[in-house]
């Protein structure tokens, strides 16, 4: 399974989307909640579309060249409410949209992710098969994209292992320009392995 996660505000999540339209190649379909099997799709950006993916920032990304089937649903909670079932769906990218985020008093950056399922069944048969390449080529084409509209930091980071041991690692972190701005001035921090830091830890080059 591929995924790519990078950080950013809404502002650069919406500059992402942007990107992402300009490409037409996509459907965008809104990971939400729904009363009905009818999913919110979207091509391009209104108003509607920005405000229901800031209250829902994940979306779907369908493409000819690798979707083969409508969104599926999970069967109904007891209050009728239904999520699509992204295994048995598409297949499609699933794209997490970074937004701010406030813990104890102090703003964060958020964190977004881009990826794709492991394994996904006909819909029909409940067949399992593997993502096709068409669509770990498109992931990869996406993930380029984004990276190039992002900025490139490094910073030292503890971790626990299984067996309880501290291990320094150096993390490759991948920014939204509108988070690097706040991050500089020391207006919001950035959580890395569950520990908020600041921007003044970053460093444009990998440390030795």
């Amino acid at each position: 399974m591929g995924q790519f996660n990078f950080y950013g505000t809404w502002n650069d999540s919406l500059a992402y989307l942007e990107l992402l339209v300009r490409m037409e190649q996509f459907t965008f379909v809104i990971d939400m909640w729904y009363t009905q099997p009818v999913p919110l799709q979207f091509m391009t950006l209104t108003n509607e579309v920005k405000a229901a993916v800031r209250k829902r920032p994940r979306v779907y990304l369908w493409c000819d060249r690798y979707s083969q089937f409508p969104p599926g649903f999970r069967e109904p909670t007891p209050n009728g409410l239904m999520m699509i079932d992204p295994t048995k769906s598409g297949p499609a990218l699933d794209l997490g949209l970074p937004v701010r985020f406030e813990r104890n008093g102090q703003l964060g950056v958020g964190l977004g992710d881009l990826f794709y399922q492991p394994i996904y069944y006909e819909p029909r048969t409940r067949e399992p098969y593997a993502p096709p390449e068409a669509l770990k080529q498109t992931y990869n084409e996406v993930r380029t994209l984004l990276r190039k509209n992002m900025m490139k930091r490094y910073i030292r980071s503890q971790m626990i292992t299984s067996k309880n041991i501290t291990k320094t690692t150096i993390e490759t972190l991948w920014i939204g320009s509108d988070a690097m701005a706040l991050l500089e001035s020391g207006a919001v921090k950035i959580l890395v392995n569950g520990e908020l830091r600041s921007g003044a830890e970053l460093s444009k080059t990998r440390p030795t």
